[in-house]
């Protein structure tokens, strides 16, 4: 019996299906992959990178490279410090207890990381309400929608970047168009997870976090990431804000709310509802609120009245200047202590210039 020449037929035909089927079996579709974004993202010039060959040309890699440094089989469990595995680790201590694992690329991983964040996240629109890790934004910017308002609420989120999961960021990349193969990649070269040897040294409760593909607190990408990923939380926050008659901000995991003291029983009950529905988990320990009798902060800055350095930071410099001009000390000579000194009093004159300009005379003149 002659075969048949259909290629489904010719299929059928070896495996003993009845031929009948080609007549409803659909046809396979062998047409190359192609970038398909969703709506609120086709108007941004993103990179076509509809294949993997595509992804590692965009990278300036070769197919073998691109595989390395994905690292998607996690072989730098079976290499401890060896070049194979990507990333720096270092704890440090948290003010009240545990540690805050510090997660960061190395050289090769993060020039590839730079890349896609120039290239790819860079492009898309952050929340008009985020200050953290947006260009031409900074917390002063932020700090000042609360100053001399009647009340200030401040929420944090817990282990923010690592409690983003790779799905989530697998979820963005599909979002903005990218194939299933392309976004998985691009996904395993934004995230890691730790190795188990690093887990020892955290707390019980931390290591489920870190176990798993993770957004890495101290690579270039997840600011930019962890941003974006938490959108739909500040949206969410800005309308809860809108209906209260109260204002938003957000830097990376500090929250903060205020407006009349009327706003106060309302955030505190919805506040950690909407976080959680969010994917997000409150530190309800470090959750404040800062009446106008009392020194209200935001991200370090005092806002009761306008944005100002507390009196504590703006003692201990001018204290330390004034060791520095004693005979015998020699601080000020050495390049770095002197541009670290002079960049804590840029800060000061940034917030409030009188007190930085006077920082600045004692440091010139030795006169206060």
């Amino acid at each position: 019996m002659r075969q048949p020449k259909n290629t489904l037929q010719n299929i059928c035909y070896m495996t003993g299906i009845s031929t009948a089927f080609t007549a409803i079996a659909p046809t396979p579709d062998l047409s190359p992959p192609v970038m398909a974004p969703i709506p609120a993202f086709q108007q941004i010039e993103l990179p076509q990178i509809p294949t993997l060959s595509a992804l590692a040309e965009f990278l300036f890699l070769t197919p073998e490279q691109l595989e390395y440094l994905a690292d998607r089989n996690s072989r730098h469990e079976e290499h401890g410090d060896m070049a194979v595995n990507h990333y720096h680790y270092v704890l440090k201590p948290k003010r009240t207890s545990g540690f805050r694992l510090i997660e960061a690329s190395k050289e090769r991983l993060k020039a590839i990381q730079r890349h896609i964040l120039r290239s790819i996240l860079d492009k898309l629109p952050a929340h008009p309400d985020t200050y953290g890790f947006v260009r031409s934004r900074n917390c002063l910017q932020g700090a000042n929608r609360h100053a001399g308002e009647q009340v200030v609420l401040r929420f944090d989120l817990k282990n923010f970047f690592p409690s983003i999961s790779a799905g989530r960021i697998f979820g963005l990349f599909r979002c903005l168009g990218y194939p299933h193969h392309v976004a998985v990649y691009l996904t395993a070269l934004s995230t890691t997870k730790t190795p188990a040897r690093v887990l020892e040294r955290l707390t019980f409760p931390d290591r489920g976090l870190y176990k798993t593909p993770h957004l890495p607190q101290g690579a270039p990408l997840s600011p930019a990431l962890a941003n974006h990923l938490a959108f739909g939380l500040d949206r969410r926050l800005a309308g809860l804000a809108k209906r209260l008659d109260a204002n938003y901000s957000r830097y990376a995991d500090d929250l903060t709310f205020s407006g009349d003291l009327t706003i106060t029983s309302n955030l505190l009950r919805l506040v950690p509802q909407i976080v959680k529905d969010e994917g997000f988990v409150l530190n309800t320990s470090k959750t404040r609120v800062q009446p106008q009798t009392t020194r209200q902060t935001v991200t370090g800055i005092v806002v009761n009245n306008h944005l100002n350095t507390d009196r504590k930071t703006f003692d201990h410099l001018k204290a330390v200047i004034h060791a520095c001009q004693k005979e015998g000390d020699h601080r000020l000579s050495d390049p770095a202590f002197r541009a670290s000194l002079e960049g804590k009093i840029a800060w000061v004159e940034a917030i409030n210039p009188t007190r930085g300009q006077k920082l600045r005379s004692l440091l010139t003149t030795g006169k206060r």
